[in-house]
């Protein structure tokens, strides 16, 4: 599946997008871009003291869902979102947070 923020504009065929997949190694599920914007990595640092970089940006993912569906994905998901609610009381940059704490973790 690819999972696309609404303001994504494509200048080519989807196509070349997908083909990505077949770059996947056996062990990966998930395909996710890095974070550009420079306001992301302060705010991860407010909120995980050992922050380094940019982290992650959710506006296109590649998810190998039969992978997926092997892992725990479900209960680390949503144990790594609780957790981030608790330190912040709420998700500063929405689902990012989740995706940059499971990538620390």
């Amino acid at each position: 599946v690819i999972v696309l923020d609404i303001d994504i504009l494509l200048n080519t065929d989807i196509i070349e997008l997908w083909n990505h997949f077949d770059y996947f190694k056996e062990t990966q599920s998930i395909g996710i871009g890095l974070e550009q914007n420079p306001y992301f990595q302060e705010v991860m640092t407010r909120l995980e003291s050992n922050w380094k970089g940019y982290g992650y940006n959710n506006g296109v993912l590649l998810l190998y869902l039969s992978k997926l569906r092997s892992t725990n994905w479900n209960h680390l998901w949503l144990s790594i979102t609780r957790r981030a609610i608790k330190r912040q009381g709420y998700l500063i940059t929405g689902e990012q947070v989740g995706s940059n704490f499971l990538h620390i973790n």
